[in-house]
């Protein structure tokens, strides 16, 4: 007979929850917050500076940066109360730099301008050339999973209780661990490193983006969402959020999980609209269009053109720098040579994409 906590484990991994992060999550999201607080005590001067917030009008913020290396992050881990050797085997991440920043900015000129309060980008930087597990004495396999970096926008009430830092950064932190989870996955069970195809339109959507040519960058950041390795990160990342919130039925759960980040990726795959792209590269409304828009459409037939040639380019960059090289298997010259049938074949691979997203972020009820 299957135990119940066996069962909850079948459903967790089906949902694409793996419960062998869920220790280190906990740990790290710890370790910063820790890190931070320490800082704060310490009685470190924070850098001031000036900055317009939009809407807002000229204000003050502060900022400050940590740094911690290594052996302190492994340290740390290693005599947390949450760390159990057992759990940490069946993912030995070892030794990772952490390295901290933080702006902290009057809270009314982040909420007039619907700034998650925190907001916080984050970067999990590998080398492929030494993620193969390594025997060490005394703790058996480890796994080099690379460092992290954290980059908190917080308003004053964070910085004043840092516990409001949860369950934004929880939930952050979770993302970017499952990336090295995925990663040790993979090379564990077939010796390939990266992410494959999915990592080499990654790498692209950060080739293309101009400044100027917003209509573009927006289908960029939509194929961004689209990448199925991102999806996947994102439904551990949106359980630590629903997990704080109080949610006793199923129009609870769907109340809460439409304010995801998740969902919002989702709703943004689902309506993604070629002819409306199209038609916004095209449409002049303001002097500014006039200079910026024939630039941008340039641009954009450039990018299209060169999209197997620039394709062709960071595989064999990666392929260098030691990642694994899948056969190139580029895109038609029939869509290369139509922009509106180029966009039109994104449309549909998103459409899919967003319905998988979905599909994910319901199943996440069956963990509440």
């Amino acid at each position: 007979m299957i135990s119940r906590l066996r069962i909850k484990q079948i459903i967790k991994e089906a949902a694409g929850v793996p419960d062998d992060i869920e220790m280190i999550v906990d740990i790290f999201t710890n370790l910063v917050k820790d890190e931070i607080q320490a800082f704060k005590d310490s009685g470190k001067e924070l850098k001031v500076g000036e900055v317009n917030i939009k809407n807002y009008g000229d204000a003050e913020f502060r900022s400050g940066k940590i740094n911690v290396s290594r052996e302190k992050s492994w340290q740390y881990v290693k005599n947390s109360p949450f760390f159990k050797k057992e759990l940490w085997d069946k993912f030995p991440m070892y030794k990772n730099k952490i390295n901290i920043s933080f702006n902290i900015y009057p809270d009314e000129g982040l909420d007039i301008n619907n700034v998650n309060k925190p907001n916080i980008d984050a970067t999990h930087i590998f080398n492929p050339d030494k993620i193969e597990p390594e025997e060490r004495k005394k703790l058996g396999k480890t796994y080099s999973s690379g460092d992290f970096e954290f980059n908190l926008t917080m308003g004053d009430s964070n910085w004043d209780n840092l516990d409001t830092l949860s369950p934004n950064l929880d939930s952050v932190i979770a993302h970017e661990v499952f990336h090295s989870y995925q990663l040790f996955k993979k090379y564990t069970k077939s010796g390939e490193v990266g992410f494959g195809k999915e990592h080499t339109l990654n790498t692209l959507v950060g080739a293309l983006k101009k400044d100027f040519n917003k209509e573009f960058n927006y289908f960029l950041h939509v194929l961004y969402l689209s990448l199925r390795f991102e999806q996947q990160a994102r439904i551990p990342q949106t359980l630590r959020v629903l997990k704080s919130k109080k949610i006793e039925n199923y129009n609870d759960f769907i109340t809460v999980i439409k304010d995801t980040d998740a969902y919002r990726d989702a709703q943004m795959l689902k309506t993604f609209s070629a002819d409306k792209l199209i038609n916004d590269l095209s449409r002049m409304q303001s002097l500014e269009d006039i200079f910026r828009k024939p630039m941008a459409q340039r641009h954009t037939q450039f990018a299209i053109e060169s999209w197997n040639d620039i394709l062709k380019h960071i595989i064999e960059h990666g392929r260098q720098s030691g990642m694994t090289s899948n056969p190139f298997r580029g895109m038609s010259q029939k869509l290369l040579d139509n922009p509106e049938l180029f966009f039109k074949h994104w449309e549909k691979v998103f459409d899919r994409r967003g319905d998988e997203l979905y599909r994910k972020l319901i199943k996440l009820y069956s963990l509440l």
